[in-house]
């Protein structure tokens, strides 16, 4: 009896630490900084912090929910188990280490988007028909992405930027700031950029797997050399709305702030330079570290740079 009393504890212990290896909990930082970026663009009014903390449980949880679904339709599919993972690309493995936990992650993935839905009922009254038909476009990316728009190589390529950018940042902004704030739909055009390269450079690595399970990305559909193209616009893109916001609003310390962003942006395509298909994953790893870097920083380094405007 005390074995299966054990056995049962450790399957629990097991199936717990695969749940939150699927979440990819580095990656929740991108929503975690895009959260305090939208408190930051409101912070010229007085902020509503009940809203603003409901706000960012929604963004996570949205955030975590595509994520579980994600790892379970990659494990159902097979595409797990023909990747070879990196810390940036491929997956978590979680339930390539632990099948058993593969209902907990589909299930924890449904109830995550339900749980979006709920709170959308406390936020009712600061709600708009726009901003409606944004949370429900949100929610379609959500649980769409993976078995329908991967397939696609368009809309593969934007929707992550959407989701992240003008659904996300803009909404957040323009619920706490009670009305729609151009300085956070410029800056949502910064993470439609930087997020949409995130998920481009990271199907680099995947790209002979994904084939295999019926994926057709804009890698596919234009191969590397062009689709690196597009990469590096995308990159110099996502600078532009900063300078905008900067001069419309009067913020140089924006400026300043995106400094870091710069560097590491300069750096990454110092390590593009070389890229090929003939590349092994692991000559991959610094530029897809950098990548990563950049789009989760970008929305911290942002928003101290309007902390450093309100303080001084």
């Amino acid at each position: 009896m005390k074995k299966i009393t054990e056995d049962v504890s450790l399957s629990k212990i097991m199936v717990a630490k695969a749940v939150f290896g699927a979440s990819r909990p580095a990656f929740l930082l991108l929503s975690f900084g895009l959260s305090i970026l939208a408190v930051s663009v409101a912070s010229t009014q007085s902020v509503n912090w009940p809203l603003a903390l409901l706000l960012m449980l929604m963004a996570l949880s949205a955030h975590a929910s595509v994520n579980w679904l994600n790892e379970y339709e990659d494990f159902r599919s097979g595409l797990d188990s023909i990747t070879e993972s990196t810390p940036f690309s491929g997956g978590s493995k979680s339930l390539q280490n632990y099948p058993a936990a593969a209902v907990a992650v589909k299930w924890f993935g449904r109830a995550a988007i339900a749980l979006v839905a709920i709170l959308a009922l406390f936020i009712w009254p600061h709600l708009n028909p726009y901003l409606i038909v944004f949370g429900l476009l949100g929610i379609i990316l959500v649980v769409s992405y993976t078995s329908l728009l991967t397939r696609r190589p368009w809309l593969c390529l934007v929707s992550p930027g959407l989701a992240f950018g003008p659904i996300m940042l803009l909404g957040m902004g323009w619920i706490l700031a009670g009305q729609f704030s151009w300085t956070a739909f410029w800056l949502s055009l910064t993470v439609f950029f930087q997020v949409n390269n995130l998920l481009l450079l990271n199907q680099f690595p995947d790209r002979l797997a994904d084939r295999q399970v019926g994926r057709y990305n804009v890698l596919m559909h234009l191969g590397s050399a062009r689709s690196l193209q597009i990469f590096k616009l995308f990159l110099w893109a996502s600078f532009v709305p900063v300078l905008v916001v900067a001069y419309l609003v009067q913020i140089p310390q924006l400026l300043l702030s995106m400094l870091p962003a710069l560097l590491l942006s300069l750096l990454l395509l110092h390590r593009l330079r070389d890229w090929s298909d003939a590349m092994e994953q692991q000559q991959m790893l610094p530029a897809l570290g950098l990548n990563v870097a950049l789009a989760v920083s970008t929305p911290l380094l942002l928003a101290g740079g309007f902390a450093i405007n309100l303080h001084f």
